[in-house]
């Protein structure tokens, strides 16, 4: 109880246009960053998240330079290599998937990339990067995303820069000036390798490939990152790559693609959205309501008032059952209901978020750890360790390699073990 009054009590948002902009913005790139439960955030909402397709982005520009015809070697490498090679290599491309994993804050998400050439202008593609939760195109310059069961697409256009990230600024640039980048790519790649702090290449055999490949490596130490492309000395076109968020290229890296495979046949159908996922795009105006709505339920329980912060999120509930909050909305009416210290609809309420909803899965784990709190607090000590059970089995079945839900289930196993210590 006195952990959720404390984080109802620390949660504090200024609400003004600002913050209009920043929660749009939040929704239409489907983020959610969070893995610890609404118990333990500052904030209930999650109203300030990061985006899980903003890292396919980052990634994506990795395999996006294979069709500017950048390429990183020396033309002294091999009596064999000059640079119009990989050049006139990539001129040639139709196509591109590739397999990858980025890690950040300590979370690694495993992603598939498809990247496919307009056959009447080189210049620009399409592109579509997946999670096992997330999916994200870019078609025409909008950007198309859902999460897998949400049931819900969101858009934006990528020219509309105001209130994104860097990263995702950085990845307008680079499609904004496709056009020019590519006949001047050789150019920039020799500047680029001036500034590096320790550009090497290397020849050598491919372990993986068993091919005569080209290794370069490089950091830019006043960025603090550095990085690894593996080039085929035969195809002249690039292997693998890895980059780092450290000068040094120590530890795991932030970014991996991997199994790169080049004019492979990519349908047109899997860059639309409606048809692979059966969802259904949201308007602008549409989405505009529900986040007045949000917006209401979070001044009433930043207010301590309860009753009225459930009328809200019950609304929500009832219009948009669609909407990717609104699982987390049932979330918020159970937390309400607990506070009031009527435990019979918080618990009815924890229920129905998992009962209902397969996503977002942050949500689901919320409302099956909660639900634990909940009849941990009323004394029905076998649910709740049935609750939590439930979440931990969950977490097993999503993150078999512990690599994303680990604080989570470090939460959820301490709640077990308080109650065999009472």
């Amino acid at each position: 109880m006195k952990n959720i009054e404390r984080s109802i009590k620390n949660f504090h948002v200024t609400t003004d246009t600002k913050f209009d902009q920043k929660v749009k913005q939040d929704i239409l790139t489907v983020m959610d960053k969070q893995t610890t439960s609404a118990e333990h955030q500052p904030s209930l909402g999650r109203i300030i998240m990061k985006s899980r397709i903003i890292k396919l982005a980052a990634a994506a520009v990795i395999v996006v330079v294979v069709f500017l015809g950048i390429n990183l070697l020396d033309k002294a490498v091999t009596p064999a290599w000059a640079i119009e090679q990989t050049v006139e290599a990539f001129k040639n491309l139709k196509s591109v998937s590739a397999e990858g994993e980025c890690t950040i804050d300590n979370e690694t998400l495993k992603f598939n990339l498809f990247i496919k050439a307009d056959s009447n202008n080189p210049y620009l593609f399409k592109a579509r990067g997946e999670t096992d939760e997330l999916v994200g195109v870019i078609n025409n310059n909008i950007v198309y995303q859902t999460q897998i069961g949400s049931g819900e697409i969101y858009t934006y256009d990528i020219e509309s820069t105001e209130g994104k990230t860097f990263v995702s600024k950085l990845w307008y640039e680079v499609m904004k000036n496709i056009p020019w980048i590519g006949p001047i790519s050789p150019t920039i790649l020799e500047a680029a390798k001036l500034m590096a702090s320790d550009w090497q290449e290397i020849c050598k055999i491919d372990d993986q490939t068993g091919r005569d490949c080209v290794f370069v490596t490089g950091s830019y130490k006043p960025l603090s990152t550095s990085f690894l492309i593996i080039f085929d000395l035969q195809t002249k076109l690039i292997v693998r790559a890895q980059y780092w968020s450290n000068p040094y290229r120590e530890g795991a890296p932030n970014l991996k693609i991997d199994n790169i495979v080049y004019n492979s046949e990519i349908s047109d159908d899997i860059f639309d959205l409606e048809k692979t996922t059966r969802a259904q795009v949201v308007s602008e105006e549409e989405l505009d309501k529900r986040i007045a709505l949000w917006r209401e339920g979070i001044d009433l329980g930043d207010k301590h008032q309860y009753p009225e912060a459930i009328k809200i999120y019950q609304q929500i509930y009832d219009k948009y059952p669609q909407f990717i909050k609104t699982p987390e909305a049932l979330v918020m009416i159970a937390i309400c209901y607990r506070e009031l210290g009527q435990y019979d609809k918080a618990i009815e309420y924890f229920e129905k978020v998992h009962q209902e909803y397969s996503a977002p899965r942050y949500a689901i784990l919320d409302s099956y750890r909660l639900l634990g709190l909940c009849y941990t607090t009323i004394g029905q000590n076998d649910k709740a360790q049935e609750a939590f059970q439930q979440c931990l089995e969950l977490i097993n079945q999503w993150d078999p390699l512990g690599l994303k839900w680990v604080k989570y289930k470090e939460i959820t196993e301490k709640n077990m073990q308080n109650i065999y210590q009472k």
